[in-house]
C-alpha cells in the first residue's frame, strides 16, 4: 500500500499565508444542531441541510450561505436524495416512519411514502428507484409501484451511502467493530450478489465518501490513521492510502472528481489536486467544522460548512467565479455571471471530461492550473475582458453536438496580473443535460 504524505504539505501551507485564507460570504445560518444530510441541488444552487432533532429542511443559497427556503416536516430527519430531473426532493424522516415529498419548486410536500421503518440515508437509485438506508437494512424502493427490495439486510444506521454518476452501482460504507467495510451493488442487476470488500483493509470509522467522475475510484474518508483510502470501485480493493493526518472529521470531492477537500474538526479546511496530490488552496472557516460538515457547492464555485456551533456558511475556494445553473438543456441559453480581477482577460471552456492543465509546476505552493481535459473535445466557447468592478455577463448556449448522455465540464479562467505569481485562475463545474422526460 502506498502513503502519500499530505501532512507534510499542510506544514508549509500554514506557513505561507497567501496559500490558506478565510472568505466567509453572507451571514449564513444558524441553529442547527445534528445535520443527517446535506445534498446538492444544481438547478437552483443551493444546498438542502436537513437537520435531524428540528425536523426542519432548509434550503441554503451556495453563493452566499444564507437560508433561502425552509420546511417543517415534523420528526426527526434521516437522508434526502433528489430525483434525475431536480424535481422533487425526498426526505428520510425517521421518527415518522416514511419518506416525505417535496417539490422543488414551491418547496411544499407532496406526498408521504410510508415504508413503517425508520429512514437514515437516502439516495436516487436507476430509472425511478430510490435506494434507502433502513431500520430492516439497505432497500431498492420502486416509485411507480412502491415495491421494495431487500439488497442488504443488517445495515449500520450510521453508513454513508453514494452512487457513480451514472447511478448504475451503489457503495455502502459502514463501520464494523473499528473497521470499515464496503458494499457494492449493481442496480441494473437489483438481484445479483453485492460485492464487499477485503476483511481488515481499512480502520477506523468512515467520515466521508465520494466516487470519482469516470466511476472508477472510491474514496473513503476515515477518523483513522491512515486518513483517505483509495479503491478501485470494481473490485473494492484499496489501491493506496492517502496520509492527510489522523483523526479526520469530513471530506467532500468536487463533482469533477478533481479536487478534495478534508478537516480534522478545526477551522482549517485542506485541499488537494488528485491527479499528483499537489496541494491547492484551502480554506479557513470561522468556527471547527463538525463530523461529516464539509459539502462542495453544486457548482463548485465554493464550500458549505456545517461548523459546531451550529452554523452553515459558504465559503469561496476560486479567485475567479463562474455563476451558472449546472443543469440545462442542449441547445439551450443561459446567462452566465463571472467574477475575477478587474480589467483582466478571461476565458470560457468546455470538455467532455476533467483534467488538469497545470499553469505552474504541481509541485508549486499553490499552483494554477485549468481543470479540463486537452484531449476530450476541448473548446473555447467564449473570451473577454473584466470590467472596472471586476464582472462580466454574458448569455451562452449549450453545444449540440455532444452526444446528450454526457456531461460536460465548463470552466472560466482569468489571465493573472503581471506581479501574481500563485492565483486560483478556475473553478470547473459540470453541466448535466436534462432529458426529453424532464420537459
Amino acid at each position: 500500500m502506498h502513503r502519500n504524505g499530505l501532512a507534510g504539505v499542510v506544514l508549509l501551507l500554514l506557513a505561507l499565508s497567501a496559500c490558506a485564507r478565510s472568505s466567509r460570504r453572507g451571514n449564513g445560518a444558524s441553529g442547527f444542531t445534528t445535520i443527517a444530510a446535506t445534498i446538492s441541488d444544481p438547478a437552483r444552487n443551493q444546498v438542502y441541510v436537513g437537520d435531524a432533532t428540528s425536523g426542519r429542511v432548509v434550503a441554503i443559497s451556495a453563493t452566499t450561505g444564507d437560508p433561502v427556503r425552509e420546511i417543517l416536516l415534523g420528526s426527526t430527519i434521516g437522508g434526502m436524495a433528489l430525483d434525475h430531473c431536480f424535481r422533487q426532493l425526498y426526505v428520510g424522516v425517521t421518527g415518522g416512519l416514511r419518506i416525505d415529498v417535496v417539490d422543488a419548486d414551491t418547496f411544499q410536500r407532496t406526498a408521504s411514502l410510508r415504508l413503517g421503518t425508520g429512514v437514515y440515508a437516502l439516495a436516487a437509485g436507476l430509472d425511478g428507484h430510490l435506494l434507502a438506508v433502513t431500520g430492516r437494512g439497505l432497500l431498492d424502493l420502486a416509485l411507480a409501484t412502491l415495491q421494495t427490495t431487500t439488497l442488504k439486510a443488517a445495515v449500520d444506521r450510521d453508513a454513508l451511502l453514494c452512487t457513480d454518476r451514472l447511478t448504475t452501482r451503489a457503495f455502502l460504507i459502514e463501520e464494523d467493530g473499528g473497521e470499515i467495510v464496503v458494499s457494492c451493488f449493481d442496480l441494473t442487476q437489483l438481484g445479483a450478489l453485492h460485492q464487499t470488500s477485503a476483511p481488515g483493509a481499512m480502520a477506523g470509522r468512515p467520515v466521508g465518501a465520494a466516487v470519482s467522475f469516470d466511476g472508477a475510484t472510491l474514496w473513503v474518508a476515515t477518523d483513522g490513521a491512515d486518513g483517505v483510502y483509495r479503491l478501485d470501485a470494481a473490485t473494492l480493493q484499496v489501491i493506496e492510502a492517502i496520509d492527510a493526518g489522523p483523526g479526520l472529521a469530513a471530506m467532500a470531492t468536487t463533482t469533477t472528481g478533481t479536487r478534495m477537500y478534508v478537516s480534522r474538526g478545526d477551522p482549517l479546511v485542506q485541499s488537494l489536486n488528485l491527479d499528483t496530490y499537489a496541494a491547492g488552496r484551502d480554506v479557513i472557516a470561522a468556527a471547527d467544522v463538525a463530523e461529516r460538515g464539509v459539502h462542495v457547492a453544486p457548482n463548485n464555485l465554493g464550500l458549505v460548512l456545517h461548523g459546531e456551533d451550529g452554523s452553515i456558511s459558504s465559503y469561496a475556494t476560486f479567485d475567479v467565479g463562474f455563476d451558472v445553473p449546472t443543469a440545462l438543456r442542449q441547445g439551450g441559453d443561459y446567462t452566465a455571471t463571472i467574477q475575477g480581477t478587474p480589467h483582466a482577460p478571461w476565458y470560457l471552456f468546455m470538455s467532455l471530461a476533467p483534467g488538469y492543465i497545470y499553469l505552474d509546476p504541481p509541485t508549486a505552493p499553490d499552483p494554477r492550473f485549468l481543470d479540463l481535459s486537452l484531449a476530450d473535445a476541448f473548446r473555447v466557447l467564449n473570451f473577454g475582458v473584466f470590467d472596472a468592478a471586476g464582472r462580466a455577463q454574458l448569455v451562452e448556449t449549450i453545444p449540440t453536438d455532444v452526444p446528450a448522455t454526457v456531461d460536460f465540464v465548463v470552466q472560466v479562467a482569468e489571465a493573472p496580473p503581471i506581479g501574481f505569481a500563485a492565483i486560483e485562475v478556475s473553478n470547473p463545474l459540470v453541466v448535466r443535460f436534462l432529458g426529453p422526460d424532464c420537459n
